[in-house]
């Protein structure tokens, strides 16, 4: 499935969303109630200075374009927040007792439907990480298929979200994968399964950060800002070779 259909795919599931019935409840893990990931729409994962946002220097807007598309993690988690009325049960989806020495206490699932579909977010934890999980099941007859995976840890701030296709055993389609060293220095990435790009960031406590940009495989683009906006670029050719370079100040 083309990114593009993916979207649709996923804008008309956020609608089923909020057209959830109520059904029985059961006695989950608290847990697992409120467990949610590091980022939200009011925190995002990338913040920038306020003079390279301001600036009209086609460089720092081509970068503050590169950390936007990151941060629009944010708005993405949405998905996982939980209709009014969601069924609440322990069984998890596609597995029949536990798995990997979890039991059920480990697992919680919301699920509903719409019309002859059905959607479950499952929730599941380990020692050491949270998961998250969307899955689709388009007919009664079907099993379920697993279309969005996020997992963070419990210990620091380090985790991933992939988009699937919707096909069984299909590989992700995009990922985001972030880490925070102990020093506050983010590393965050977002790419596709096929490497047809990237993009790679690292942000410092103060803001100051580089954005790599990747297409195929090869660098295009390499940016840095230092903490007061100001910053410098390098651009390449699709082989990889050196083409420009710049500078802007603020």
């Amino acid at each position: 499935m083309k990114l593009n259909k993916l979207f649709y795919f996923l804008l008309a599931f956020t609608i089923v969303l909020a057209g959830c019935n109520d059904d029985d409840d059961s006695t989950p893990s608290q847990s697992l109630e409120n467990a949610e990931l590091s980022f939200s729409a009011s925190d995002t994962p990338i913040e920038l200075p306020a003079a390279m946002l301001a600036s009209d220097d086609p460089n720092a807007q081509l970068a503050v374009g590169y950390v936007q598309q990151i941060n629009g993690l944010s708005t993405q988690l949405s998905l996982f927040e939980v209709p009014a009325g969601a069924t609440k049960s322990t069984t998890p989806i596609g597995k029949k007792g536990a798995e990997n020495g979890r039991t059920e206490e480990d697992y919680l699932v919301y699920t509903f439907t719409d019309g002859d579909y059905s959607v479950a977010y499952q929730i599941s934890e380990t020692t050491t990480h949270y998961v998250f999980e969307l899955f689709w099941k388009f007919t009664p007859e079907s099993d379920y298929v697993k279309i969005v995976k996020a997992q963070e840890s419990k210990l620091i701030r380090e985790g991933f979200l992939e988009y699937y296709t919707g096909q069984a055993e299909s590989e992700f389609v995009f990922r985001y994968e972030w880490f925070e060293d102990p020093d506050g220095v983010l590393y965050f990435d977002l790419l596709t399964s096929d490497d047809e790009f990237r993009i790679n960031a690292i942000i410092n406590p103060n803001n100051s950060g580089t954005i790599d940009y990747y297409i195929n495989g090869v660098i295009f683009y390499e940016i840095s800002w230092n903490a007061d906006g100001s910053g410098s670029w390098r651009s390449y050719d699709f082989e990889g070779n050196l083409s420009e370079t710049g500078e802007w100040t603020v």
